[in-house]
């Protein structure tokens, strides 16, 4: 139980200073690439893990190479976390203005049937 309660205290420091990292309004152009991006990649075929319309968080960060590596998938499904987390992880983006290393947190709205 201490190393549950341990990791979760670990999860939310990690989250609420990667939401300081994240918030300038000067990414929104990269946020908005990197979101157009990851979407392309998580692709259509989420329907047999979800019910309705989930939001999910996706901390990550970029490695040298221009590579996502998901820090923590967030939401209601296990299953969608997995399987997102799976499909991200080690995906190069096309990008030219990142930051490496540092990390953004990006949401993603997934909806039954789109």
């Amino acid at each position: 139980m201490k190393i549950k309660t341990t990791l979760l205290a670990f999860s939310i420091a990690i989250l609420s200073s990667a939401s300081t990292f994240a918030s300038t309004p000067v990414k929104s152009k990269l946020m908005k690439t990197i979101h157009r991006q990851v979407t392309e990649i998580i692709g259509n075929n989420l329907d047999a893990v979800i019910q309705g319309e989930i939001l999910v968080r996706v901390p990550f960060f970029i490695n040298k190479n221009n590579e996502i590596v998901v820090v923590d998938v967030i939401s209601k499904s296990d299953k969608l976390n997995s399987l997102i987390k799976n499909k991200l992880n080690h995906q190069k983006l096309e990008l030219n203005e990142v930051k490496q290393q540092e990390i953004y947190i990006l949401p993603v709205r997934v909806n039954k049937g789109q």
